[in-house]
């Protein structure tokens, strides 16, 4: 009977900013240790341990109440359908809905919305029913990590290596640079760094898709109001949206924001890498780390999707009008300019920004 009883629910804290990218903030003598400072009050910066900043809880988890999202992502729906047959086969039970059985847990995944008014009998004597309460608990319990087990083996064990490899190619080669021609680098190499990028934007709770999640929940919120839906509609929605989209970016090789986007990237811009000393200051990064920015001065030439890469470089990708996106632009810059990127950097922040600083007023 213990068997049966359904799991404890697991709460788990995921990152949408990667530890292993915020400890390149680490303050001089620690490895994990930053400042994190409010937004809006740069007074009051708190020196942190990153693996207590910049979390959610269960912001990857897909649990049955993402059930709209599956047919979008297969492997987790083949995995939820393992599950679903797992319990059924704890309880010796079959699944049936409106009289009907369910042959399959990957066919039942197709009614779960309703899994409240499934019945249940034993399978070695469909005369008499199974235990649907907990059969049901249990089923209401089934969730998947495949998103952050991912995002795991993508960024947390590759991003450094990756980093690394392109900040020594560039310092080894920028004595290569010539006037509008810029800094050859591996294509192959270019594009992982990018598409780091563009999952690190995926995976923030504000991603909005570049301006599409917006307009779905427009449309969400008139469909709500003219079919009368629970308040909870238009939030299931968007966590689907959002949640899919992400799915698509790591899974999902011609499909989804990232596949129509990276192609673009690759035809239509340049990497600028700016560099300051440790004299000039340093970049901040935020809990929004990688992002597109447009300058309401049409004067002020600061439009491109940024990612600091360390608190000395910081990555742009703007338009370009010749050359290759695989020949990059190098620019050694002094304080002033490293203020200006990080007031750019810091109002794209949703809350909160981190330095390596004590003082941000130096560099802000």
């Amino acid at each position: 009977m213990a068997q049966k009883k359904p799991p404890k629910k697991t709460t788990k804290n995921q990152h949408f900013v990667p530890k292993v990218y915020l400890k390149r903030w680490a303050i001089d003598g620690t490895e994990n240790q930053v400042f994190r400072y409010e937004k809006c009050n740069l007074s009051d910066g708190k020196q942190r341990n990153v693996t207590s900043i910049l979390y959610g809880r269960n912001i990857y988890t897909v649990t049955l109440q993402d059930y709209y999202a599956l047919d979008f992502m297969p492997k987790i729906k083949r995995e939820f359908a393992k599950q679903l047959d797992e319990i059924l086969d704890r309880y010796d039970a079959v699944a049936y809905y409106n009289d009907k059985k369910l042959r399959s847990g990957y066919k039942a995944l197709e009614f779960i919305g309703n899994v409240d008014e499934w019945d249940f009998r034993l399978k070695s004597n469909r005369k008499l029913p199974a235990s649907k309460r907990g059969i049901v608990e249990n089923i209401k319990q089934i969730r998947s990590y495949v998103i952050e087990d991912a995002l795991d083996n993508i960024i947390e064990k590759n991003w450094n290596s990756v980093l690394d490899v392109f900040l020594q190619s560039l310092t080894e080669r920028k004595k290569l640079l010539q006037r509008n021609l810029g800094i050859p680098m591996e294509s192959q190499l270019v594009q992982d760094l990018i598409l780091t990028m563009l999952i690190f934007m995926c995976r923030t709770p504000t991603f909005d898709c570049l301006g599409v999640f917006p307009k779905v929940k427009n449309i969400a919120q008139a469909i709500a109001k003219d079919t009368n839906m629970d308040d909870d509609f238009v939030d299931r929605c968007m966590r689907n949206e959002q949640i899919s989209q992400l799915y698509k970016a790591i899974f999902s090789g011609n499909v989804g924001f990232l596949a129509s986007f990276m192609p673009r990237i690759i035809e239509r811009c340049r990497i600028i890498v700016f560099h300051c000393d440790e004299q000039e200051g340093s970049f901040i990064t935020s809990d929004n780390p990688s992002f597109s920015y447009v300058s309401p001065m049409t004067f002020l030439n600061y439009n491109g999707i940024y990612l600091p890469l360390t608190p000395q470089y910081l990555l742009c990708l703007g338009q370009r009008s010749q050359d290759s996106i695989y020949n990059v632009d190098y620019r050694e810059i002094q304080n002033n300019t490293v203020r200006k990127f990080n007031a750019v950097i810091r109002s794209s922040a949703s809350q909160y920004i981190v330095s390596n600083q004590k003082l941000p007023g130096i560099i802000l």
